[in-house]
């Protein structure tokens, strides 16, 4: 996969996810309130979408993930609960360079959140599509064409643009570009533990609590 397809594929991937998101209008159009579950629904249709496409592109006998070790899982954990407290590390030179203030406040005051629909959809549903299109569709595909260091920083940094805030700046909301700053770095990490561990399950337990721990606090 070169450069240009795989920005092509992250277009296509913006765009499919905007289309199903659209369902919910269907609802509201008869006065239906789905709002409480609608990005249940959406992910789980999203994934669905998500793992199709996978199993069209690499074969009916696509399987996920990939046999690994133990330690990879571990270590994967680790690093999702870690890399929240860390964005307070990352933060630091962009606040100093923007003048800006992203230091996250850890109060928890999010726990209760925990057992809404569309929270399971940030931690569970999201993270599983994301680590299969990102790093076992994109940054599989990259680096059977360039090498690692590339491959890497370029699939990272179209994870990073999946998270740019279009819709923010379309309907002149306030916005802040620090979740492309901290997405990038965190798709560094999830790149390499793919890479290190040659699954992509690692990656998507590292994605599940670094989304967990992000509802939390």
């Amino acid at each position: 996969m070169n450069f240009l397809r795989a920005i092509l594929f992250l277009f296509l991937y913006l765009i499919f996810g905007e289309i199903i998101g659209l369902w919910v209008y269907i609802p509201g159009h008869f006065g239906v309130k789905v709002y409480s579950f609608h990005f249940f629904v959406t992910g789980f249709l999203f994934l669905c979408l998500i793992i199709l496409f996978l199993r069209y592109v690499k074969g009916r006998d696509y399987r996920f993930p990939q046999k690994t070790e133990l330690k990879w899982y571990l270590l994967a954990l680790l690093l999702g609960v870690l890399y929240i407290p860390f964005q307070n590390l990352l933060n630091l030179p962009y606040d100093f360079l923007l003048n800006d203030n992203n230091k996250i406040v850890f109060d928890f005051d999010g726990i209760s959140d925990l057992m809404k629909l569309n929270s399971f959809a940030t931690i569970i549903l999201f993270p599983i599509a994301e680590e299969l299109f990102f790093r076992d569709f994109l940054l599989e595909g990259l680096k059977r064409k360039y090498s690692i260091i590339f491959s890497l920083f370029f699939s990272s940094l179209l994870f990073s643009i999946m998270h740019f805030p279009y819709a923010e700046i379309i309907f002149d909301l306030q916005y802040s570009f620090n979740q492309l700053y901290i997405t990038f770095f965190g798709g560094l990490i999830l790149g390499l533990v793919y890479l290190k561990s040659k699954s992509v399950g690692p990656p998507i337990v590292m994605h599940i609590f670094w989304n967990l721990f992000a509802v939390m606090v």
